[in-house]
């Protein structure tokens, strides 16, 4: 479970990393949303440090996805 918040999403203070890894390279995006998933934030960044990260918007998108 993550503390992030959706505020922390929508404002890049979410601490994680600017991208998924590119490298070994992979596709699909079930293997894009499982890396997003499991990427570990950076310490202090959480709500802290603006950095833009496209999986932020990764994870929002997910959020408002229909199922």
């Amino acid at each position: 479970m993550s503390d992030i918040t959706l505020r922390n999403l929508f404002t890049h203070f979410s601490g994680l990393q600017p991208d998924v890894p590119l490298k070994p390279e992979w596709t699909g995006y079930d293997t894009g949303i499982r890396l997003a998933l499991h990427h570990q934030t950076r310490r202090p960044a959480r709500g802290v440090r603006f950095v833009y990260s496209d999986i932020n918007f990764i994870l929002l998108g997910e959020i408002v996805s229909p199922a």
